[in-house]
């Protein structure tokens, strides 16, 4: 079932790709705000599930090189 979150990124991340393809730098700006905004909450969910698919790995050192790359 989607969750109001998984629907707001969706969103949001769609309305990033029109706005980019506009003139318009502050719509552009105010897109990005959105959606780091918006999709900063599912990133631990993420990490979490990186973590438990790279299980013989230590956690410390894939969530490091995770966050090290993203």
């Amino acid at each position: 079932m989607l969750t109001a979150q998984a629907v707001l990124t969706t969103v949001t991340a769609i309305w990033l790709l029109f706005a980019m393809r506009s003139i318009s730098v502050v719509d552009t700006s105010l897109a990005c705000m959105v959606v780091g905004g918006v999709s900063l909450s599912s990133l631990p969910v993420g990490i979490d599930f990186a973590v438990e698919i790279t299980h013989p790995v230590p956690e410390s050192i894939s969530s490091g090189l995770l966050m090290g790359t993203g």
